[in-house]
């Protein structure tokens, strides 16, 4: 089902009790809950450039946007 993986990195959900996906666990060391678990829902990212490119005084923001948006 998933891939084969050291069994201390194993990790189970504190809220069904079902083994937290492999790639979760990788991502996010330190979850607690499985995708269906979490409350959280799904985002995205989006770069946004900002600042004065005159200026040569710019940055890189991540705007977040959350499912429903």
């Amino acid at each position: 089902m998933y891939p084969v993986i050291d069994i201390d990195m194993a990790k189970y959900c504190k809220g069904c009790g079902n083994e937290i996906h492999p790639l979760r666990v990788k991502v996010l060391p330190n979850t607690q809950t499985c995708v269906d678990c979490s409350q959280t829902g799904r985002k995205s990212g989006v770069p946004v450039l900002r600042g004065d490119v005159e200026k040569d005084d710019t940055w890189v923001d991540v705007v977040f946007i959350d499912e429903n948006e």
